[in-house]
């Protein structure tokens, strides 16, 4: 029997509703799989491919391009790099 699965939730998009200039656009992905199909294969390919440059931190794309936050320390070519691969 085949179950399907959650396997991630995130939201993406302005939550800044009384900001002036705020989006009124809010996303909510979910990324859906089959119980009996394996992932660890992809997630260690992309865990060692992130490892060479000595990138150990969650992805969060939004603040990867603008550079914010812990993506601050890191300069464009770098974080053009972390993109790629993502």
């Amino acid at each position: 029997m085949k179950q399907l699965l959650i396997s991630y939730v995130d939201e993406t998009g302005d939550s800044g509703f009384t900001k002036k200039n705020s989006s009124r656009l809010y996303g909510v992905s979910f990324v859906f799989c089959e119980s009996n199909r394996d992932f660890i294969k992809e997630i260690n390919h992309l865990k060692e491919k992130l490892r060479v440059y000595n990138f150990n931190y969650m992805i969060h794309t939004n603040e990867l391009v603008r550079g914010k936050n812990e993506y601050s320390k890191f300069d464009i070519p770098y974080r053009k790099k972390i993109f790629y691969i993502f």
